[in-house]
């Protein structure tokens, strides 16, 4: 028997092995008993194959499931966090003690500062910016 072989293959030998045997149990009944045993236990080997493959439909499923329930799960999770800091606030310490991270500080402040620097300058009665404009364009 070659040990690369798979179980199906290993239980095929097997079962022609118990039925060609069975064959010669009338001419040779010294045979009986080990062949008794070999046949029994090649059943059982045969019923936990098939229970083995049961189980694993069975797990394939079951992870199949949880794999869809976790992604529900986490849906959920971010519905309630969002509930939460719409009633607490992105930034409340509160939200700490149920392991949610607190917001950072807005970019407002940045923002309304990059727009200021950026502005146009304001004309000066030197410098019209309106007429340059005018008699450039």
């Amino acid at each position: 028997m070659n040990a690369s072989e798979s179980l199906a293959e290993r239980i095929r030998d097997w079962e022609k092995l118990v039925n060609s045997v069975g064959t010669l149990l009338a001419e040779v009944p010294l045979f009986a008993e080990p062949h008794a045993q070999f046949a029994e236990l090649v059943e059982d080997v045969k019923a936990h194959a098939d229970r083995e493959q049961v189980l694993r439909g069975q797990a394939a499923m079951s992870v199949s499931r949880r794999k869809t329930l976790e992604v529900a799960t986490r849906a959920a999770r971010a519905k309630l966090v969002a509930s939460m800091r719409g009633q607490f606030g992105t930034q409340n310490e509160r939200l700490l003690e149920f392991d949610i991270a607190i917001g950072k500080p807005g970019r407002r402040a940045k923002a309304a500062q990059a727009a200021q620097v950026l502005a146009p300058p304001e004309p000066t009665p030197d410098k019209p910016v309106a007429a340059s404009a005018a008699a450039g364009g």
